[in-house]
């Protein structure tokens, strides 16, 4: 059966919470649980589907269990890997491509024994439906351990950022105050990452979605629209923050004013674009 609207909303809206808190969730009644964020292909749609999902050890493989909370169904994730074992995984700050593998017999009762013991609400949730709840284990796609493309622009600036305190040291955006978002996709749900130039306002970092002066709105716009709570990295320092999109005067001409004065290569932003550019403050997380 295939995931409900609401159901898939609550899905995106937890998988930013857990990327915004390196793999914590902080409120809600699932505080404090051990989760990770699955990645399958759509068996029909194939497109991203993302499930977050209460998981055990074995070894250094990664177990999940179909429980559906108990339903008469086995969930759509489950039907996903068995058309498609090829996924990709997010624990903590830490994503990894992986296979996922539907276990039988006597190793799935073992797995599955082993997953009640670490979180129990499982038994119940087998007690409810006379059909076997799937256990399917993920094992790290050893190619996906590999170090990133080292010549990558994106890769060289994030690493060139990180080894100079957050500010490049060389190419045309050296100096440049620069900052490295991770949002959640507003419709894929996948974990999207973006390099802005900033200004301050008080406490909060302020970005622009100017987009290089295109007549459109950058993606992450949108991304931070939908789910406002994001992951920052600025000068070596990584942080959840929630996202506050200004389009409004005069709040939004003043943040664009004040981002223009600090970075005056903007200004022709504004002109080449022929819209009104989203000015979006970005406020550090407590708690």
């Amino acid at each position: 059966m295939p995931i409900d609207t609401k159901e898939r909303a609550w899905n995106l809206r937890l998988a930013a919470e857990l990327r915004a808190n390196d793999g914590r969730v902080l409120t809600g009644p699932l505080a404090g649980s051990d989760l990770l964020l699955l990645t399958t292909i759509g068996a029909k749609s194939g497109e991203p589907r993302i499930s977050p999902l209460g998981y055990s050890r074995d070894r250094e493989r990664y177990v999940v269990v179909g429980s559906n909370s108990g339903r008469d169904w086995s969930p759509a994730w489950v039907t996903n890997v068995m058309a498609n074992p090829e996924v990709s995984v997010e624990v903590g700050a830490t994503t990894f491509r992986a296979r996922a593998a539907i276990e039988s017999g006597a190793e799935r009762r073992r797995l599955l024994d082993n997953h009640i013991a670490k979180i129990p609400i499982f038994e119940r949730y087998e007690t409810m439906t006379d059909r076997p709840l799937p256990v399917v284990t993920l094992t790290l796609d050893e190619a996906s351990a590999a170090e990133p493309d080292a010549g990558s622009w994106e890769e060289s600036l994030i690493a060139d950022l990180r080894a100079n305190g957050g500010r490049p040291s060389e190419g045309p955006l050296a100096g440049h105050p620069l900052l490295l978002m991770t949002s959640t996709g507003a419709w894929s749900g996948l974990a999207r990452r973006a390099i802005l130039t900033y200004s301050r306002d008080g406490d909060a970092y302020v970005v622009a979605g100017t987009k290089g002066g295109a007549p459109t709105d950058p993606a992450w716009v949108a991304n931070v629209r939908a789910h406002p709570v994001v992951r920052l990295e600025v000068d070596n320092e990584s942080f959840a923050a929630t996202a506050d999109v200004v389009v409004e005067a005069p709040e939004r001409d003043r943040l664009w004013q004040q981002h223009v004065h600090e970075l005056p290569w903007f200004a022709p932003y504004a002109e080449q674009a022929g819209r009104v550019i989203p000015m979006v403050r970005l406020t550090r997380k407590v708690g």
